[in-house]
């Protein structure tokens, strides 16, 4: 079971931030709270490393990655990195059931500016977009819009002008 998303964009971070953001990312691992992918029941005095962890991540991911880019893998992302005029230019695609991503891109929020696409199985559509680094970054829904353009019977006659060139004589 799972809810399968497919998503693009890209974050846009200038270079002098990158290990702030990377020290950010793998702070979330102690965010315990946070962590809705899977839990055991232990005794108080166990791990809580190994009884909350993150979707796709292994329970101390924060111990072994060492770029902003693993990171980003391991969340499930494909991440192409470039550079450009200062800044780190992560392009991104994701296709796959939904894990946590929205909390790795809303902590990357204050260090990068974000622009992710998402389409959903059912259709749905949203992205997640800040403005500019450090501002919140935003959930907004995608709505397609229909507008009448013409009718089918314009459409074929176009269709047949198009087979009467001398292209297809």
């Amino acid at each position: 079971m799972g809810y399968y998303i497919t998503a693009e964009g890209t974050i846009e971070m200038p270079r002098s931030l990158e290990d702030e953001a990377l020290h950010a990312l793998t702070m979330l691992n102690y965010a315990h709270e946070q962590k809705r992918a899977g839990s055991a029941r232990y005794p108080p005095e166990y791990d809580p490393f190994e009884t909350r962890w993150y979707s796709w991540m292994p329970p101390r991911y924060h111990e072994t990655v060492g770029s902003v880019t693993e990171v980003l893998e391991l969340v499930g992302f494909e991440v192409t990195k470039t550079r450009a005029a200062g800044l780190d230019v992560y392009t991104l695609v994701y296709d796959n059931k939904t894990g946590q991503e929205d909390v790795f891109l809303n902590r990357l929020a204050e260090f990068a500016h974000i622009v992710i696409e998402v389409k959903g199985e059912d259709g749905a559509m949203w992205r997640w977009v800040n403005t500019s680094v450090g501002h919140p970054l935003m959930e907004q829904q995608g709505v397609v819009q229909w507008v009448d353009h013409r009718t089918v019977d314009e459409s074929l006659e176009q269709q047949r002008g198009w087979y009467n060139t001398p292209m297809f004589a």
